[in-house]
């Protein structure tokens, strides 16, 4: 995936474009480098994700919070050739390698044919397809301090007690917000392991659509507020990517899944082939 990470402060003398790093005594010397500077400062001061406050946060504006990384990643698996921006307010290094690695495998499921499964216990004699999200115009995601509040538009983030939302409007933007609370999750304890897991399972929200179906093939129409086959199949998915990224074993992660439940859902089990495809390149902050 291609990403352009910008690290604000560092934009003017010594911006990272493509991988490359340019030396400050480069830029003055190159017009075209010193203009792609330029670029990068103005995208890093406006992203494009702001002009999605007033419709998704509204809240932001109060926090008084400036840009301290920017990165956009394209898809290379999927359909969709919408990119991803990604905007961090936090204090933490954003770790590109290991979001785009979520991206990967998160993309790797909307290839081919859709994925279907049992419905588990939780759906009695139905199946689950999982495919890719359809309608999409953009996306966002955003990373913002602990004290930020929810969106007033995600009210059962607080009921539920999530550190992360993800939000979509009819025009087809999709609005994501990860907070970087100090939760724990099993063995992910650290603010950056279950920050690792809160994005994983929002890439899985932006990026796939889980729909239900009856014994006989006729779809069943989830509630618009909380659709409980997309909780289940994002906090599951969500889950195999963080433990993986995170290095755990396969066993360690069986073992965590048959004893804790997220909230009253369980989380589905996904085969080992699967779970070792996934590279354990760490938290996707530092």
């Amino acid at each position: 995936m291609k990403e352009l990470i910008i690290r604000a402060g560092l934009v003017g003398s010594a911006a990272i474009f493509g991988g490359v790093a340019c030396s400050s005594n480069r830029q003055q010397e190159d017009p075209l480098v010193k203009q792609q500077a330029q670029e990068a400062t103005i995208a890093a001061q406006h992203p494009a994700t702001e002009n999605l406050f007033d419709t998704f946060y509204p809240e932001f504006k109060s926090l008084g919070l400036g840009v301290k990384e920017l990165t956009r990643i394209d898809p290379t698996l999927s359909a969709s050739k919408i990119p991803t921006e990604i905007v961090n307010y936090t204090q933490y290094k954003l770790q590109p390698n290991a979001i785009k690695e979520i991206y990967r495998m998160f993309e790797s499921y909307t290839l081919g044919e859709p994925i279907t499964f049992s419905g588990s216990n939780v759906f009695p004699n139905e199946t689950i397809q999982v495919s890719e999200r359809q309608n999409v115009t953009s996306k966002s995601i955003i990373f913002v301090p602990k004290e930020s509040p929810s969106p007033k538009l995600a009210p059962l983030a607080d009921i539920l007690g999530s550190s992360a939302a993800t939000l979509m409007n009819k025009s087809g933007a999709v609005f994501t917000y990860v907070r970087s609370d100090e939760k724990h999750l099993g063995p992910m304890s650290t603010v950056q392991e279950y920050f690792t897991f809160n994005l994983s399972v929002e890439i899985c929200q932006q990026t796939l659509q889980a729909t239900r179906f009856d014994a006989s093939g006729q779809k069943i129409e989830e509630d618009k507020g909380l659709n409980i086959a997309q909780e289940l199949v994002c906090n599951s998915f969500g889950l195999v990517s963080a433990f993986r990224l995170l290095g755990h074993p396969y066993e360690e992660y069986v073992d965590f899944i048959q004893t804790y439940r997220l909230g009253d859902l369980p989380f589905l089990l996904i085969d080992q082939p699967s779970y070792d495809s996934i590279r354990a390149l760490g938290t996707v902050i530092k």
